[in-house]
């Protein structure tokens, strides 16, 4: 039973120089001069495919720099934030060392900079789906 083959015939014309150059690599590698020139394109293809990934990968990661950036500073100003928070309120409850009424105002606090991380976390989210769809 014959072999059915997978490809399509392509004709492509060749200078009588490329003719010689393609004939003498085909004897040199012991190929055909078509499966030397199927694995050309197939390199060339291959080769411009990946040429065209690199671009759109490069726009993705640009786009996750710049978003883990935003993150990082996020975290950093609230985390400044937090800490300031918490040493004003030391400092008033300090005096009469009531540290009932601190914990409660520190736990206070973090509730509403939860809050505001969640929110922060959400535009991110949004923005990184919307960067990713295109």
């Amino acid at each position: 039973m014959a072999r059915r083959k997978t490809y399509q015939n392509l004709y492509v014309g060749l200078t009588p120089r490329d003719q010689e150059r393609l004939a003498a690599l085909a004897e040199i590698d012991g190929k055909t001069k078509t499966a030397l020139a199927r694995e050309a394109m197939a390199w060339y293809l291959d080769h411009r495919e990946n040429e065209q990934n690199a671009e759109r990968d490069g726009v993705y990661a640009k786009a996750l720099k710049e978003m883990t950036n935003r993150i990082c500073g996020m975290l950093a100003r609230q985390g400044a934030e937090i800490g300031v928070l918490y040493e004003v309120t030391w400092r008033n409850f300090e005096a009469n060392k009531d540290t009932g009424a601190f914990i409660s105002a520190a736990n206070h606090v973090k509730a509403k900079m939860r809050k505001r991380l969640d929110a922060d976390e959400k535009a991110l989210t949004a923005r990184m789906a919307n960067i990713v769809k295109h």
